[in-house]
């Protein structure tokens, strides 16, 4: 998934078939080893995500005031600036708060009930598993290299798991 989603590696053509097999046959397992996460640093993300918006808005103020007083363009300048930055700071806060929302156990919890759920039924409706995969997974890695090789999920809260999908031929 990395690979194709421009994520550092080098796109690599494997089997479908065995990676998705391995995985059905491993999903309880990784389902079950799912890591808790640290919402610890996920809220410390956040406090310092809110700290750093409200010095913006106290800049973004201080400059209000000084415009207020007497107009420059280089006071007009540097508000649009700061008023830019704190754009940034907010969009960036909002995705800290979905990721500890993200993080949260009993959300964990109930999306890999869900995923279970999606992976025993027959037939296997791959877009509603995909969408339960994409919801816990930051990534996808398939190494194709080693003797063994692996199927490397990386949990949005932290963590990862691996699944065995193929032996290398001797």
């Amino acid at each position: 998934m990395l690979a194709k989603t421009g994520g550092g590696c080098k796109y690599h053509a494997v089997r479908y078939e065995a990676v998705e097999t391995a995985f059905l046959r491993d999903a309880d397992r990784v389902l079950g080893e799912m890591p808790a996460g640290d919402p610890g640093v996920i809220d410390a993300a956040v406090t310092e995500a809110e700290a750093a918006m409200q010095y913006v808005e106290d800049q973004r103020e201080n400059l209000l005031d000084a415009i207020q007083t007497g107009a420059s363009s280089a006071l007009s300048e540097r508000l649009k600036a700061v008023e830019k930055e704190l754009i940034e700071l907010q969009k960036d806060h909002e995705e800290l708060l979905i990721q500890q929302a993200d993080a949260a156990g009993p959300l964990l919890a109930r999306k890999a009930a869900d995923l279970r759920g999606v992976l025993r039924r027959k037939p296997l409706d791959r877009a509603a598993a995909n969408a339960l995969l994409r919801q816990l997974f930051s990534g996808m890695v398939v190494d194709y290299r080693g003797e063994t090789r692996t199927l490397t999920l990386h949990w949005k809260q932290g963590g990862e798991s691996i699944v065995a999908y193929e032996m290398k031929p001797a």
